[in-house]
């Protein structure tokens, strides 16, 4: 798997990895945490960004607040 996944882009190991993890941690109604504040903008174009982007985008978060070293994001539901 290694060797075919050195072959792929980063949006394809994205597609393949993150999405599918943030789609499972959404659906099971976890928390989610950032490590870093995902709207930095060191990280545009960057895997955490393109996480913050994902949760915005296809189920609905807004914002985040941080807390101790870690920031949360908040889902707004339709």
């Amino acid at each position: 798997m290694i060797g075919v996944c050195s072959k792929m882009s980063d949006t394809d190991l994205f597609d393949l990895f993150n999405k599918p993890a943030l789609d499972d941690a959404v659906s099971a109604g976890k928390t989610i945490r950032f490590s870093h504040d995902p709207t930095d903008i060191n990280f545009k174009g960057k895997s955490l960004w393109n996480e913050w982007e994902y949760l915005k985008n296809k189920y609905g978060y807004k914002k985040l607040f941080s807390e101790g070293d870690f920031w949360y994001g908040i889902r707004c539901k339709i």
